[in-house]
């Protein structure tokens, strides 16, 4: 949908999707599952808004998934469906200091990591599980974590923990050019 910018186009797609939905609606109950959708465009979210108006007869449950607080477009766009009342908003809490620990341990168990690694861990990746998860694996695979004598340990202290989940996405779309 990024692109289209006319109200005309966005009606259009809007009622499309709408006929689509309520087709698949007719034969049994649907789940629309939007997972990051502060990723979305203007045009996603105005689809999305028409969507949440003109379901509501329909068995029909959408669920989106976001982080808050990272798109301008998406905060307005909720803030109108919040004002329709057709937005119900579940914040899930971030992991806590213990929280991580325990993620750790369950993904490389009988670890000999620093407590100053799974701090930075806990801080800098804002107790995002997906995040310190992905994080995690990347450290294996580029050599950081390796496992000795049945113990996962720090090859280095020589990694940067990205303050940000966008800076982890970029450094993993350059490794792929």
């Amino acid at each position: 949908l990024n692109g289209a910018l006319l109200d005309t186009e966005r009606n259009k797609m809007s009622e499309a999707i709408f006929d689509a939905v309520k087709k698949l609606a007719r034969k049994s109950p649907t789940l629309i599952v939007l997972e990051d959708l502060q990723w979305a465009d203007d045009s996603s979210l105005v689809v999305l808004n028409y969507l949440a108006r003109n379901i509501v007869k329909e068995p029909v449950m959408i669920l989106c998934t976001m982080r808050p607080n990272e798109s301008e477009l998406l905060t307005a766009q909720l803030g109108k469906m919040k004002s329709e009342e057709i937005f119900e908003e579940m914040p899930l809490k971030t992991l806590g200091a213990e929280d991580v620990v325990s993620l750790v341990n369950h993904i490389f168990p009988g670890n000999e990591f620093p407590d100053s690694f799974v701090q930075s861990l806990a801080q800098n990746c804002a107790g995002n599980p997906f995040f310190i998860t992905e994080f995690l694996k990347q450290m294996g695979e580029d050599g950081h974590i390796i496992e000795r004598q049945g113990k996962f340990t720090l090859v280095s202290e020589e990694y940067a923990i990205p303050n940000a989940v966008g800076e982890f996405v970029s450094g993993k779309l350059e490794k792929l050019e």
